[in-house]
C-alpha cells in the first residue's frame, strides 16, 4: 500500500471519529438543554389516623325492668327527675289492658293528626319518620308509625276521607272504659334528669375517670367482662357530654395537643363527622395509644353503641401538584418555581403545604398567583434557567 493511500485512509478515521463525537456532544447537550414541563393539577390530599375505641358516658343503671313493665317513655327521650319513665303492672292481663289502652291512645293521636295536615302531608312525614326511626334504633316509635302509615296507605285507596269527630269520641269512650276498669300498674320514676334509654350493656361503671392516661390494656381490660343486672329498665345518661376513648397509633398520638379540636369521621355502628377535643393522650405501649376524646354532639344517635370505628383526620391541603424537583430556593430560601407563559419563563413564589409521594402541595404566594395557577405548565428540568428567559419553540 503507497504511503498517500494510507495517510488519506488514517485522516478519514479520524474524521469520522470527530463527527462522531461531535454529534454525541450536540445530543448530549440538546438532552441537557431540552426544557421539560408538567401541567399544574389541583388536588387535595390529606393525612389521618384509624382509630377504634369506646364511648364513655355518665349513665346510670335504672333497676325495675320485667316482662310486666311497660315503657312510657322513647328512647332517647330526656326526662326530668321525678318524671315516670315505665309503668309496672301486677300480671300479664293487666300489661295487655295497659297495651291496648297505648293501642287506642295511639289510634286517638293518629287520627287528630290526620284531621288537621291531611293525609298527603302525614304520609310524607310519616315516611322521615320512620327513617329517624330506624336510623337511631328508636322501636318505641315504630308502632304509632307503622299505625300512620296503614291509615295513610288505605285512604289513598279509598280516595278523599277525613276522620270525623265522631270516630275520635268512639275510640274515646273505649279508652275510657279500659282506664276506668282499673288495671293501673305502679308507676316508676327517673330518680335523676337525663336521657333515657332501653339498651343497656353492662360497661355503664367504666368511668372517665378510669380511662385517662391509661394504657392500652388497661383500657381494654375495663371492657372485658360486662357487670350482671338483675332485670335492669334501661338507664339514664345524665350528661350531654360523652367521651370516645380511641387506640391510635403512638407516633399519631404524639401529632395531638391536649384541648385540641380534631374532626373525626366514624364509619361502621355510626356514620358521620364529628369535631372533638382532646382530653388526654395516655401511655404509649406496644406503639399504641389510648387518646380520649369529648363531645357533646350525636349523644341520642350513639346512645345504642359502646363501639366506635374512626378516623382522625390531621390535615386536608388542598393546592398544586409539583414535583420536588421543580422546586428552587432563592438566596433568602424562599422556595420558587418557573412557570412558562407563553415562550417566556416567569418566576412564581410558593408556599408548600405539605409533602405528598416525591411532590410538594403548594399554594403561590398572593403576588404570583396569576403566574402559578392550574393548568399552567411548570418547569421541572431545564439549563441556565433565569426569570425573564425566551424559549425558543
Amino acid at each position: 500500500m503507497r504511503r498517500s493511500d494510507f495517510t488519506l485512509k488514517l485522516i478519514s478515521a479520524i474524521l469520522l471519529v470527530a463527527i462522531a463525537c461531535y454529534i454525541g456532544v450536540y445530543l448530549i447537550r440538546s438532552s441537557s438543554n431540552a426544557l421539560q414541563t408538567s401541567r399544574a393539577m389541583m388536588v387535595t390530599a390529606g393525612t389521618s389516623s384509624q382509630t377504634t375505641g369506646y364511648i364513655i358516658r355518665d349513665e346510670l343503671v335504672l333497676s325495675g325492668g320485667g316482662s310486666n313493665v311497660a315503657s312510657a317513655v322513647e328512647n332517647g327521650q330526656k326526662v326530668a327527675k321525678g318524671e315516670v319513665i315505665a309503668v309496672a303492672y301486677g300480671g300479664d292481663s293487666a300489661l295487655e289492658q295497659a297495651g291496648q289502652i297505648r293501642t287506642l291512645q295511639m289510634k286517638i293521636r293518629q287520627l287528630r293528626d290526620l284531621a288537621k295536615i291531611g293525609s298527603g302531608n302525614l304520609n310524607a312525614q310519616t315516611v322521615l319518620s320512620l327513617a329517624y326511626a330506624v336510623q337511631h334504633n328508636s322501636f318505641d316509635l315504630l308502632e304509632q308509625l307503622r299505625m300512620n302509615a296503614e291509615a295513610g296507605i288505605f285512604e289513598s285507596g279509598a280516595g278523599s276521607y277525613l276522620s270525623t269527630e265522631a270516630e275520635i269520641n268512639a275510640l274515646s269512650l273505649d279508652l275510657a272504659r279500659l282506664e276506668s276498669a282499673g288495671g293501673s300498674g305502679q308507676n316508676l320514676t327517673a330518680p335523676e334528669s337525663g336521657t333515657f334509654t332501653t339498651v343497656t350493656d353492662g360497661f355503664e361503671g367504666v368511668t372517665i375517670d378510669k380511662i385517662l392516661y391509661k394504657k392500652p390494656s388497661e383500657v381494654a381490660s375495663l371492657f372485658q367482662t360486662a357487670a350482671q343486672t338483675d332485670a335492669p329498665l334501661g338507664k339514664l345518661v345524665l350528661s350531654t357530654n360523652w367521651y370516645y376513648a380511641a387506640f391510635m397509633d403512638a407516633d399519631d398520638a404524639a401529632r395531638l395537643e391536649t384541648g385540641s379540636t380534631m374532626k373525626i369521621n366514624f364509619t361502621k355502628n355510626y356514620s358521620g363527622s364529628l369535631n372533638m377535643t382532646v382530653e388526654s393522650v395516655g401511655t404509649a405501649e406496644d406503639g399504641k395509644c389510648v387518646v380520649v376524646f369529648s363531645c357533646d354532639r350525636a349523644l341520642t344517635a350513639t346512645l345504642s353503641l359502646r363501639e366506635l370505628t374512626g378516623e382522625v383526620m390531621f390535615s386536608n391541603d388542598t393546592g398544586i401538584l409539583v414535583s420536588k424537583d421543580a422546586v428552587h430556593l432563592d438566596d433568602d430560601n424562599e422556595p420558587f418555581v418557573y412557570v412558562l407563559m407563553g415562550s417566556q419563563i416567569e418566576k412564581a413564589y410558593i408556599r408548600v403545604l405539605c409533602e405528598y409521594s416525591g411532590s410538594y402541595i403548594v399554594t403561590a404566594s398572593s403576588d404570583d398567583a396569576s403566574f402559578l395557577r392550574e393548568g399552567c405548565e411548570i418547569v421541572v428540568r431545564g439549563k441556565g434557567l433565569y426569570e425573564g428567559k425566551v424559549i425558543k419553540q
